[in-house]
């Protein structure tokens, strides 16, 4: 049987299980309260057999299926899931109409070859890619380098970085996460992973702005470092997202774009979390009106498949590299590239409708922060949102939200922060009937109402995120 027989087989076959009726669910539904025994169970074996450093769990579940914006646990409860698998099921679970395209690539090219070592043997898959992604990148970007996931990418950026510039120091703002490799927990902030293990060396901080005055005290103190420094180059998200979904001033980025350009300091812009459509645009740096160096993506760029990222940069900088500097045996990867080709096409076809439905999202949580004493700021872009309340409530309102069949994440450093990231296919009538749950819980804290079997539950299982 020849190929296009083959791929015609596989087109029926995506086609058939799509139309399968019983698998379609429009909202949530709890069986048994969570943590279930299923869940409870799996996890006393994760435990048993893991390393305590493998988990920064947020929630006592264990996910089994998903289909377009809900997951479903092991004891069969359906959420619908706020947090998009950490930002990066950006298109949602299982098959649905906006993955198709993607499984059935997925599928055709797992049969044709799945795996060719892209660092020894070019393939064309890897090619198309690094050119699309050029293509929806800013001015004056003409070279892709591939890897395995936003950590690595972001070691990467660090060799980039000190090869072109031939100085080794590097500016990082507090709080910052730029992954969990060795170079790119060093340019970290959070002190569990940037102290405690040690680090590359050469590394400086900076606060990270939240409005005029403490951007004013950041662009002194990076002024200060780079006089006294010999500094190659500056790490940045231009939302600085596990830290609590932290946007600095508008003006902000031109400003320490100017420094940097006067000292020759490289900036890397971190879009793991941020990039590839979660703002409404292709990169979070695109509402700051600045063009960055070096752009790492990872995460989302294959819809939560496979593990891919990428360095996305000049020239001058990528050829400053050489063999075998930034070479690992699954960069490139076929199956990986074709399915980043087409998560790319579907995410060009919903911007319009994130940045829609992220202006209805700011609305929604601006009516709470009149409504709710509890809660102190709402902030976010696109279909990245934060509703900052008094740390004490934090866990309390995730649990709560989680027996309402609501997933939220729970981010900030005293856990302060509910993170609403939801998957770019989440409609507005979805939005509304999560917010309505959301609503629901906030009103249950103030007056006293949760259930003490709710607070014996945060008390036995929430660990947080540090």
């Amino acid at each position: 049987m020849d190929r296009d027989n083959i791929y015609s087989l596989v087109d029926k076959f995506v086609d058939d299980v799509l139309n399968v009726k019983n698998i379609d669910i429009k909202e949530p539904k709890i069986i048994v309260s969570p943590p279930g025994p299923n869940s409870r169970r799996i996890i006393k074996r994760d435990e048993k057999i893991n390393s305590k450093g493998s988990f920064s769990r947020l929630l006592p579940i264990s996910i089994e299926s998903g289909y377009k914006e809900f997951v479903i646990d092991v004891d069969g409860n359906i959420y619908r899931d706020h947090f998009s698998g950490a930002t990066a099921a950006n298109l949602g679970y299982g098959l649905n109409e906006f993955t198709k395209s993607i499984i059935i690539q997925l599928i055709k090219q797992s049969i044709t070859i799945q795996h060719t070592p892209y660092m020894y043997l070019s393939n064309p898959f890897a090619t198309r890619l690094a050119e699309k992604l050029l293509e929806i990148s800013p001015e004056g970007f003409d070279k892709v380098s591939f890897s395995v996931s936003g950590s690595v990418s972001n070691d990467y950026a660090i060799k980039m970085v000190r090869k072109y510039t031939k100085r080794k120091g590097l500016i990082t703002f507090e709080n910052a996460f730029h992954g969990n490799s060795f170079g790119a927990a060093s340019v970290s902030g959070f002190n569990l992973l940037s102290k405690e293990m040690g680090n590359i060396g050469n590394i400086f901080r900076a606060p990270f702005p939240v409005d005029d005055e403490t951007a004013k005290n950041s662009i002194e103190k990076i002024k200060k470092i780079i006089s006294r420094k010999k500094i190659g180059g500056m790490f940045i998200e231009a939302i600085q997202a596990d830290s609590g979904i932290l946007i600095p001033p508008e003006w902000f980025f031109k400003e320490l774009r100017e420094i940097c350009d006067k000292s020759n300091v490289l900036i890397i812009d971190d879009e793991v979390q941020t990039g590839l459509g979660r703002t409404g645009k292709w990169f979070a740096i695109e509402h700051f009106d600045i063009i960055p160096d070096i752009i790492t993506i990872g995460k989302g760029l294959s819809g939560g498949f496979v593990p891919i990222s990428a360095i996305i940069t000049r020239q001058d900088i990528a050829d400053s590299t050489q063999k075998p500097q930034l070479i690992t045996t699954f960069l490139g990867h076929p199956i990986g590239s074709v399915v980043a080709l087409e998560v790319i096409q579907v995410i060009e076809k919903l911007l319009p409708s994130i940045r829609k439905n992220g202006e209805f999202i700011d609305n929604l949580q601006k009516r709470f922060i009149k409504k709710f004493k509890m809660i102190r700021d709402v902030r976010g872009i696109g279909y990245l949102r934060r509703i900052e309340i008094q740390p004490q409530y934090g866990p309390l309102t995730i649990f709560r939200s989680l027996e309402k069949g609501e997933l939220f994440g729970l981010f900030g450093i005293k856990n302060e922060v509910i993170r609403d990231a939801p998957p770019f296919i989440m409609s507005k009538e979805s939005i509304i009937q999560g917010y309505k749950k959301l609503e629901e819980v906030f009103m249950e804290i103030e007056n006293n109402l949760i259930p003490e079997s709710t607070i014996n539950k945060v008390k036995k299982y929430f660990k947080g995120m540090l």
